[in-house]
């Protein structure tokens, strides 16, 4: 059976440019196809082309996120 979902314009573009040859459903399928974080990621490496200053910018994020979780680990004793 099938679903309609709405989502905003620019962000479908943004699927559609990913998605390359895919279907959307095929592509949708793939990202979430079980696993963990790091799963998903390794999945869409194979379709998400960056820029080194994107690049440079994702991490810059992923590490101050790692920093906040472990300070939070840190002070509530986990």
């Amino acid at each position: 059976m099938a679903k309609t979902i709405t989502i905003r314009d620019d962000l479908y573009e943004r699927l559609r440019a990913l998605k390359g040859d895919a279907s959307l459903d095929d592509f949708i399928e793939q990202l979430l196809g079980g696993g963990k974080g790091t799963d998903v990621l390794r999945r869409m490496r194979k379709t998400l082309e960056l820029s080194s200053e994107e690049k440079e910018r994702i991490l810059r994020e992923i590490y101050m996120k790692r920093e906040e979780k472990r300070a939070f680990d840190d002070r509530s004793g986990h």
